[in-house]
């Protein structure tokens, strides 16, 4: 068996300190196997300053936390060549739930000894003219990046599913949505009108619900929902809907494209793989949506889910 040089990296604050004792036990358990092995906890400056020299010379790197610290390793790593693992430590880990990854150290091991990679695209999201934002999972302004704007104003340390009571129960109440216009490819603009607008690489959500179903990862394509809706109710309306119907929901208009250029009559707020983004973490009434066909290498776990059989197909 290969020595493999891993690199470890987790979130200080994952699911309220636990990421920090999930990346201690796994590199135990790797090191246990004879394998080179390095920590690292994520800092709150950029990933470009701190995350190269750690990605170096590494065979696979594991990301110990949620959607965020996965998002924040895609760009480096691709960038490296280094395939992620996503150990999932946070609230929602949808990037875990759809490649199947597990946080339990015998099958991150085995994962990494057997070291299947496949490679998936890297969303871009140019907001306001800002340098370009990568995500893997979506990009979305309206009612839920709204939600998420006012949960990061008063986060304080971890959260839990119940940190977002409060304010999805203001934003039903005082939500109003902006009116949008797409161009998809270059093509002609679409009036969309008001409502929510949802623009997926991978088909996982929040809570379970799936906007962007029919999207892959590895087609070269990002996947648009627009939802309807006239204020908040009618958005929460939309997700309850969503989740009961598995996305089978009359009126959302799916398009598809390589690049999606939205205009909104007046700035909006918007979220990126679960965090608050926009121009200087703002709302802005402009966004361009793009991404690098295939860029991310990541390692499919031995119980391999929906990604590992062969090339993307429609």
């Amino acid at each position: 068996m290969p020595v493999r040089r891993v690199v470890i990296f987790f979130n200080p604050i994952s699911g309220t300190g636990r990421g920090e004792s999930l990346a201690r036990a796994i590199a135990a358990a790797l090191a246990a196997r004879g394998h080179d092995v390095a920590t690292v906890a994520t800092l709150r400056a950029a990933p470009r300053e701190w995350m190269p020299p750690a990605l170096a010379g590494r065979d696979a790197a594991v990301v110990v936390g949620g959607d965020g610290a996965m998002r924040l390793a895609a760009e480096p790593a691709a960038e490296a060549g280094v395939p992620l693992y996503h150990c999932p430590a946070g609230t929602e880990n949808l990037v875990a739930r759809y490649l199947g990854s597990t946080n339990d150290p015998a099958g991150v091991v085995a994962a990494i000894e057997r070291l299947t990679v496949r490679a998936i695209d890297l969303g871009l999201a140019s907001l306001g003219g800002e340098r370009d934002v990568p995500f893997l999972l979506m990009a979305s302004a309206g009612f839920d990046a709204h939600v998420i704007h006012t949960l990061a104003a008063g986060r304080r340390g971890a959260i839990t599913h119940l940190s977002y009571v409060g304010p999805i129960g203001r934003a039903i109440l005082a939500w109003r949505p902006a009116r949008a216009v797409v161009a998809v490819d270059g093509g002609a603009p679409q009036d969309l009108g008001t409502g929510v607008v949802v623009v997926a690489n991978l088909p996982a959500y929040a809570f379970r619900i799936d906007p962007g179903r029919g999207a892959l990862p590895d087609d070269g394509l990002l996947d648009l929902a627009f939802l309807p809706c006239r204020g908040g109710l009618g958005a929460a309306w939309w997700a309850v809907t969503h989740k009961l119907r598995a996305g089978e929901v009359p009126g959302v208009v799916r398009l598809r494209g390589q690049r999606i250029d939205l205009r909104f009559d007046r700035p909006v707020d918007w979220q990126i793989d679960g965090d608050a983004a926009g121009s200087g973490h703002g709302p802005t009434d402009r966004a361009v949506l793009s991404l690098r066909p295939r860029a991310v290498p990541v390692v499919v776990p031995v119980t391999a889910g929906a990604i590992a059989g062969g090339p993307a197909s429609r």
